[in-house]
């Protein structure tokens, strides 16, 4: 499957936002933002241990536990990242960006069901651009649901004209419907936009085109 992108952004936590005593308020938020700019400048281990410290010196917190469960994701380590964003829903219910980014750590272990609910949350959010309805595509055509993957593409294309993965990935839907001139061009504007294509799959969309390219 192909990676599903969301937006990895890292919340920076406002002094005033924090529900925890005064004397305390001020040093969780410049731990947590101290662990966004190491963040912003590559060093995640350092992050962590930043996001990790404010959890514990406050626990009620969600965006320490949404900015430690974005680098679990990036890292791979899907079931952790799934944990810290249900903790970070559990105490904010109204941050797209976890529904997003915990519907990638579903999508990854192949929890389909879960992936598209939290889909749908993070876009009835507000969270409504080329990445959401693009993830929400792969979501839907990982579960062969092609037309309704198509359609989420074409979404995230009138969105970002320029965004090379959704035409791919229309492509493939459109090979999977067996409707290969469409295919042949969607595979084409995507390279022209930088993107490389899967040898496989210009192999087999060759064969069954009867086409060269």
């Amino acid at each position: 499957m192909n990676r599903i992108m969301v937006l990895l952004l890292i919340i920076s936590i406002p002094f005033c936002s924090l529900a925890c005593a005064p004397a305390s308020r001020e040093e969780v938020a410049n731990i947590v933002n101290r662990g966004v700019e190491y963040f912003k400048q590559g060093e995640d281990n350092k992050a962590m241990v930043e996001y990790s410290k404010a959890i514990r010196l406050n626990p009620n917190f969600a965006e320490p536990y949404f900015n430690r469960g974005t680098i679990y994701a990036i890292r791979g380590n899907y079931h952790k990242a799934i944990a810290d964003n249900s903790r970070a829903i559990a105490l904010n219910p109204n941050i797209a960006l976890a529904y997003a980014n915990r519907a990638t750590s579903y999508a990854h272990i192949g929890k389909y069901e879960q992936a598209l609910f939290d889909v749908n949350r993070s876009i009835d959010l507000g969270l409504n651009d080329a990445e959401a309805y693009y993830s929400r595509g792969l979501i839907y055509a990982k579960q062969g649901e092609y037309l309704q993957a198509i359609c989420d593409f074409n979404t995230s294309i009138k969105l970002s004209p320029n965004y090379a993965k959704p035409y791919y990935n229309r492509g493939v839907a459109y090979f999977k419907r067996g409707s290969f001139e469409a295919a042949w061009a969607d595979v084409h504007k995507a390279e022209a936009l930088g993107n490389k294509s899967d040898p496989n799959f210009l192999r087999d969309l060759k064969k069954v085109s009867g086409r060269d390219k």
